[in-house]
């Protein structure tokens, strides 16, 4: 135990579970005293006890009182049936604590009757747990990942219970504030809303120093969290450039402590100072005083944005002036206001901003409460799509749009933004009638607005080249023109003469001379070539048509003037004008022949590009990357669907974030574009799956989305199964929410679905499909019940459900429906459904309306008895006499004993008597004790029973035992004694009994003995019967003797013995014997029987030697038993030799049991030499020097080895004798192999033990342990070779070792 400083105070040592196995777990347990270790510590919440959970199912309340060095004493134990493996004491919960187990199970312990209780059961292991902060709650992790909830108090906490959320791996660390938080061995920290919602992630998988976390705790205030792994605690991390971590807290209420987590130093507050609207707290570090200023008004614009309250916010950054801080701030809450919709509060932050575009783009939304609801103006789907146009979110507006059926809003938006492609995809996707005018539509606008180029390649896309050409001419693009021309191969001269006239204009000679030379117009051609110097082409047209020019051009052929300048030695002209030329092949070779080749840097680029518009990839990236270009070559490889090529040599010239931030990017561009396959390829490339997912969520392509969950998150399946199923619900695609339910594995939901759209016919299929036949049952009925009637009737009929459903409806309270269905089904269950009817009012308490429905149902007995059980006598009468007569009787005789009850005797007599039943007022009488009254009542109305009654007075005045009772009783005895009524006077005398206060034991054997005197004198037919009782009476007041002599006196022989020997009386019994001799036999059995019960063995032995011996073996006194049994003979010796050794092997005293058969004696019997078997092998596989000695002993005397005695005498083995007896007989020869083959096994252990003692006979105890390796097959062979090679090296037998020990390592 720790102060507040981390000085230590204190200490106590635990408790094992149990005391008597912990001195033997200890010993199995290196490091774990008792054999258990603690597992969780938690303090009760006043701190004044401490519960301890430990590894041997146990938990432990210590209390630890108020001072340092108190006593600690145990005040509660909890023991377990499986493993403890976490605690927690929440703070509302003084007398209860919850604690995990192995099993999954969370139990409460109840410190006031020291018990514990299940809360709740899991399928997977408890790994952690947590309280919250208020002590109502309990929060568990789970070794499967799941965390589950639990409240003590459900009602005031209207949440829900059961499973929270899954973490992402099993949740080692858990606590419970604000929020509930989660850590583990993925090196995450989760904290989640309280539905079970992400709330926020840090995430530290990629610090290689950091390990897994194994313990979270929450500040009081549930506000900080504090998370530990192996050597570090992570505490309230910011993303700042200093390190900054410190805690304050209070020691005192006076007293506020400073510790900074980095540096250790520590330090208090001395003071805090206000002035100037600043605040200053003073801190006293030790060494010196510091002070740090408080920014007040950011602190207050922070508490603002964290409470949400906006206006708050706005009107503090109203009174500040706008410099970079405040229009920081004004950001800040223009953001989260946009986040939160709160469109005001927005419009406020960007008017201060100046940005008057967008302020006023809200106020035009803000207006939309003219024509929504005032409350659903945020919801409203309009605002939440220009609330994402205004963060140019375009695809997710156009998306509110479609998912609200309003497809032409998301058109006008696209139209309004001048995005009309991306408006005719939306009409595309959606078929929109105006799909062919809208492109008319925007054919026009381009036509309008001077953008023939676009236009022209709508044209060629429709596949009107001669349109498109004229129009790409028209908007100044005859290249592209003369592409399409040359692309699809037409043949119109007039157009092509245009197509190079504007080519020839447009300076692009090279391409009009090709038009030109295409027409047969070779002058113009050739003209064209000269005056876009494209000399080869004019030396190839002029070696055909002009060979007389074929010279002067090539002179100016830009290839001559390449192969000058490398002869010049300017090898970087001669690229420049291979670059120029286009000549790429040959400034391939010029710029990679360059010395240094930095000096082809500046081309470098150049030539990767064109490379890449050509297609030739592979060059295209080593110039890309020689330029220090390589994001360009990813680029290209990407732009060309080469994923591969275009990660690996991303991954090589790009950090791992670059890569990723690169490759997310591109993918969002590609989902933008709707290349949604592409996107996912480039998602997955950099292992980011879910926003693949997200991707194909937001596209509603569930399709998709399921088969990368499926691949990626197959833990996830099922719960995203589950949400696709409510989505689809709620769009009213209940056929594909069917199908997620069912994966989902809730068939369940989907019945409830289509019972809440009126889908019935579609509930029985999933219901019989998955749930069997209850469950489609009780769809059927809740189908019936829709319907109602002869058609619910008709129903249930088909499926032959009608019965089952009437008595469901009356199990349920549905008594309507039942009517309703017995009326128009079979009538001969009406009385059974207003039975029923009626029982169900009866609970109800409406008893009237009870009454009549049990009539309806023709019972009216039972409303009878609903009236006699409420004591409502006038209409249970009324009920009687109306519709069953013959209860009246009954009624009346329950009123009477009502009124027995109350004491109003005289009533009840009068309505017992209405009743004729006055034997029940006699009865009723003599159960309340009332004998007077009894007496009276007969003598009035029954004197016939007068008598009757009158004896049975007597016999309760003797059963009270009341001083006048005891009087009257003996003098009605002596009375009929003199009237010579024997057999009644010992009846009278036998009323008497030990239990009557007032009666004496002296009085009672006076009495009782002249009831044995009567009948052995006048009754006696009653002598035995009268004895029998007086002597039962007599033994239970401990007078034996006496009983014994009456016994006597009716030659009740063994009765009498039975008494002397339950006294002792030994010598009086032996004189019954004397008198009848046949029980001579009776009695010595009895006196064994005494013996063996006082544990009197030496006495028992003179009598019966075997039940002696068994004695001693029930006392566990072997050594006096075994010595005895040797005095009695061989066999008796072997028996209990036998027995002892077997206890001894089962107990694992192999070692102990091998001593006692040498020390007593070895049999030759087939059913001993399994014993010794057994023996043999268990001490040979683990037994010690002693053991093994003692075997070798015993074997040697078994298998015929001589032994030696003191004398120098010798002996060998018997087959009835112990081995060594000079009465042996038998051969050796009879004991199985295996005997033989222990005992040289045995032999050679102990010898080489021996020599092992003797330094200078370590040569032969290496010897002897080699030699031992041919048994391995029974010593343990690693160890055999484990030691072979020990003595081998101790002897000096260096390579013998190596030997021996390399083959037990292999082993």
């Amino acid at each position: 135990l720790f102060d507040d400083t981390g000085e230590r105070k204190d200490r106590f040592s635990t408790k094992p579970a149990d005391p008597t196995r912990a001195s033997a777990a200890g010993a199995a347990l290196p490091g774990r005293p008792g054999g258990y270790a603690i597992c969780a510590l938690a303090f009760s919440p006043d701190a004044t006890r401490l519960a301890v959970a430990q590894t041997d199912c146990a938990v432990f309340v210590y209390k630890l009182g108020v001072e340092w060095g108190e006593k600690k004493s145990i005040c509660n134990k909890l023991i377990q049936a499986v493993e403890i493996t976490c605690l927690t004491w929440p703070l509302e919960q003084n007398n209860a604590l919850v604690f995990g187990l192995l099993d999954g199970k969370v139990r409460v312990g109840n410190l006031k009757t020291n018990k514990a209780a299940t809360l709740y059961q899991t399928d997977s292991c408890v790994v952690s747990t947590a309280s919250s902060k208020n002590g109502n709650a309990v929060i568990t992790g789970h070794m499967d990942g799941s965390i589950y909830r639990f409240y003590f108090d459900d009602a005031m906490s209207g949440a829900a219970q059961g499973k929270f959320t899954t973490h992402s791996c099993p949740p080692t660390a858990i606590g419970w504030g604000d929020s509930i938080a989660a850590a583990g061995s993925d090196r995450r920290v989760v904290f989640y809303e309280h539905d079970g919602r992400v709330l926020q992630e840090f995430d530290y998988s990629r610090d290689e120093d950091e390990q897994e976390f194994t313990v979270l705790e929450m500040s009081p205030s549930g506000q900080c969290a504090i998370a530990g792994s192996f050597d570090r605690v992570r505490l309230n991390e910011r993303k700042s450039d200093d390190d900054i971590k410190r805690i304050a807290y209070l020691v005192d209420l006076q007293t506020i402590h400073i510790l900074d987590l980095n540096t250790g130093h520590t330090g208090d507050i001395e003071d805090i100072e206000r002035e100037g609207g600043k605040t200053e707290v003073i801190v006293d570090e030790g060494v010196s005083t510091v002070s740090y200023t408080l920014d007040e008004t950011l602190i207050e614009f922070g508490t603002a944005l964290d409470d949400k309250d906006y206006e708050r916010a706005v009107a503090l950054l109203e009174t500040l002036e706008l410099t970079p801080e405040t229009e920081a701030m004004w950001k800040s809450l223009s953001t989260l206001a946009l986040k939160n919709q709160k469109i005001l509060i927005a419009q406020r932050c960007f008017s201060a901003l100046g940005d008057v575009a967008r302020a006023r783009y809200l106020g035009n939304i803000d207006g939309l409460q003219n024509d929504v609801e005032e409350e659903a103006v945020v919801s409203h789907y309009t605002v939440q799509a220009r609330l994402a146009i205004l963060e140019k979110q375009f695809k997710y507006a156009e998306g509110i749009y479609l998912e609200q059926g309003k497809p032409e809003e998301a058109m006008e938006m696209y139209q309004e933004l001048h995005k009309w492609d991306q408006s005719i995809k939306v009409a595309e996707a959606k078929n929109h009638p105006d799909l062919e005018q809208l492109k008319k539509n925007y054919f026009q606008w381009l036509l309008d607005s001077n953008q023939e180029d676009r236009a022209g390649e709508l044209k060629e896309d429709d596949g009107d080249y001669v349109a498109a050409i004229n129009l790409f001419l028209k908007g100044g693009m005859p290249a592209r023109a003369a592409q399409i021309l040359n692309l699809h191969g037409l043949n119109h001269v007039d157009l092509t003469e245009r197509v190079a006239a504007a080519l020839f204009k447009a300076g692009l000679f090279e391409k009009a001379g090709n038009l030109y030379e295409k027409l047969g117009s070779n002058d113009r051609a050739l003209d064209s070539y000269r005056k876009g110097k494209a000399f080869r082409a004019a030396v190839e047209l002029s070696r055909l048509i002009f060979p007389h020019e074929v010279l002067t051009l090539e002179e100016k052929q830009m290839d001559a003037a390449i192969n000058h300048y490398i002869e010049a030695g300017k090898s970087i002209k001669a690229a420049e004008a291979a670059i120029s030329s286009k000549q790429w092949k040959k400034a391939i070779g010029i710029v990679d022949s360059l010395d240094p080749p930095e000096k082809g840097k500046p081309y470098f680029l150049e030539l990767a590009r064109h490379f890449a518009e050509s297609g030739e990839l592979q060059h295209a990236e080593k110039y890309f990357v020689k330029a220090g270009r390589p994001q360009e070559a990813v680029d290209m490889y990407t732009k060309a669907n080469r994923w591969e090529k275009a990660h690996t040599l991303a991954t090589t010239f790009m950090t791992s974030e670059e890569v990723a931030l690169l490759y997310i990017g591109q993918a969002r561009e590609m989902e933008n574009e709707g290349k949604l396959k592409d996107a996912e390829k480039l998602y997955l490339t950099v292992g980011e799956p879910d926003l693949a997912i997200n991707m194909y969520k937001s596209h509603k392509q569930y399709d998709q989305m399921i088969r990368l969950v499926a691949a990626h998150h197959k833990d996830l399946l099922q719960e995203t199964h589950m949400y696709l199923a409510k989505i689809l619900e709620m769009e009213g695609n209940l056929k594909q929410a069917e199908t997620h339910y069912v994966e989902g594995k809730d068939w369940k939901a989907a019945i409830n679905m289509y019972c809440a759209n009126n889908s019935y016919d579609e509930a029985y299929r999933v219901a019989k499909t998955h749930g069997g036949p209850n469950s489609a049952k009780q769809v059927a009925y809740l189908w019936a019940r829709s319907l109602g009637g002869e058609s619910a009737v008709r129903l249930l009929t088909k499926f032959g459900l009608l019965d089952a459903a009437i008595d469901f409806a009356t199990e349920n309270g549905a008594f309507e429906f039942a009517f309703e269905l017995t009326r128009f089904s079979d009538r001969s269950r009406l009385a059974d459904v207003h039975y029923k009817h009626a029982m169900y009012l009866e609970d109800e308490g409406r008893f009237r309306e009870a009454q009549d429905a049990f009539i309806l149902a023709a019972r009216p007995r039972e409303a009878i008895l609903m009236y006699i059980h409420n004591e409502d006598w006038v209409n249970a009468l009324s009920v009687a006499e109306s519709y069953e007569p013959a209860s009246v009787a009954e009624v009346l005789t329950a009123q009477g004993r009502a009124a027995f009850e109350r004491r109003d005797l005289p009533a009840a007599e009068a309505l017992l008597m209405r009743a004729q039943k006055p034997d029940l007022a006699i009865k009723w009488y003599k159960e309340a004790g009332l004998w007077k009254e009894a007496v009276q009542f007969a003598k009035e109305y029954l004197p016939g029973k007068l008598a009757e009654v009158q004896d049975e007075y007597g016999r309760h005045l003797a059963s009270k035992g009341a001083a006048g009772g005891r009087d009257e009783l003996l003098a009605s005895a002596r009375a009929l004694e003199q009237q010579r009524d024997f057999s009644r006077a010992i009846d009278m005398y036998l009323r008497f009994d030990a239990g009557q206060p007032g009666v004496d034991q002296r009085f009672l054997e006076e009495v009782w003995s002249r009831a044995v005197e009567l009948a052995t004198k006048f009754a006696p037919e009653r002598d035995r019967e009268v004895v029998t009782t007086v002597c039962g009476r007599l033994q239970g007041l401990r007078r034996f003797e006496l009983a014994a002599e009456f016994y006597a006196a009716v030659e009740m022989f063994r009765e009498a013995i039975d008494a002397c020997a339950a006294a002792g009386l030994w010598d009086r019994a032996k004189e019954v014997v004397a008198v009848a001799p046949k029980y001579a036999d009776y009695l010595e059995a009895a006196y064994v029987a005494h013996l063996k019960n006082q544990g009197q063995a030496d006495a028992l032995i003179n009598i019966d030697v075997a039940a002696g011996l068994d004695l001693l073996v029930q006392k566990g006194e072997w050594a006096k038993c075994l010595d005895t049994a040797a005095s009695n003979g061989p066999e008796v010796l072997n028996k209990y030799l036998s027995i002892h050794v077997v206890g001894l092997i089962k107990d694992s005293k192999f070692d102990l049991a091998a001593q006692q058969v040498a020390k007593h004696g070895v049999f030759h019997t087939s059913n001993n030499f399994d014993i010794y078997a057994r023996l043999a092998r268990e001490i040979i596989y683990d037994g010690s020097p002693a053991g093994f000695t003692a075997l070798r002993e015993v074997l040697f005397k078994l298998c015929g080895g001589p032994i030696t005695s003191a004398t120098g005498a010798t002996s060998t083995t018997s087959a009835v004798a112990p081995a060594g007896t000079s009465n042996a007989s038998g051969s050796p020869g009879s004991v199985p192999k295996e005997l033989n083959r222990y005992m040289f096994i045995t032999h050679l252990v102990t010898l080489r033990n021996y020599c092992a003692k003797k330094r200078e006979m370590a040569y032969f105890s290496a010897k002897l342990s080699v030699s031992l390796l041919r048994y391995s097959g029974d010593i343990p062979p690693d160890r055999t070779f484990y030691e072979a090679g020990f003595y081998s090296k101790l002897a000096g037998m260096t390579g013998m070792a190596f030997v021996c020990w390399n083959r037990f390592l292999d082993i």
